[in-house]
């Protein structure tokens, strides 16, 4: 009789617990296609109803909505997901941030407002990877500019060869006028951190 009882309960339980996650998943798949398309007026009401779908990650490469609209240079909405309060700093499944994007691709006007935004500039991929390393590896100068003057540190090593934004400079010989504006940035203060560490 127990045993009846128990399994009853724990089938009850799955009828209960299934369509619930099967409902938040069609929920983040919903929010990330209507930030694909633009919709604005699914993507507003989404977040109004829930906010937490903001930072929802998409379940094949992790990105977010910021990834989504770094990746497509879209300014406005970029701007929006920030007002927004989305995390700004959470990683895809490379280990990219939405500004580690911005460096790859040579999205300046993006990368300024991600680092005005309270993006980390020295935070690291899954192969150890800056976005000034990205950079200077790209001779973006003018994004080397964008993230040194936001305190980026071009002393950082990678994981691949143990190398720094500066030592990829120093090596290149096309990257002289990089190499000079990463001798002449201040040297980087770490921040003290005051409570748990965000995760």
């Amino acid at each position: 009789m127990c045993s009846k009882k128990f399994f009853g309960l724990l089938l009850a339980g799955m009828v209960l617990t299934v369509p619930i996650s099967a409902f938040a998943q069609n929920e983040d798949y919903s929010f990330l296609r209507a930030v694909r398309d633009r919709d604005t007026n699914k993507i507003t009401s989404s977040i109004d109803q829930q906010q937490s779908l903001i930072n929802t990650k998409d379940y094949s490469s992790g990105d977010t909505a910021l990834h989504i609209v770094t990746r497509a240079h879209d300014i406005q909405w970029l701007a929006y997901f920030i007002y927004k309060k989305a995390k700004i700093d959470l990683k895809n499944k490379a280990g990219e941030t939405p500004l580690m994007l911005a460096a790859e691709i040579g999205w300046t006007d993006g990368a300024q407002l991600l680092l005005e935004g309270g993006a980390d500039p020295n935070i690291t991929d899954n192969s150890g990877q800056t976005p000034l390393i990205m950079a200077v590896q790209n001779h973006n100068l003018p994004m080397v500019r964008v993230l040194i003057d936001n305190h980026a540190d071009p002393k950082i090593t990678d994981h691949i060869a143990g190398r720094s934004a500066r030592d990829y400079a120093e090596q290149d010989n096309r990257s002289n006028a990089i190499l000079k504006v990463l001798d002449e940035a201040k040297p980087t203060q770490k921040k003290i951190m005051m409570g748990p560490r965000p995760r």
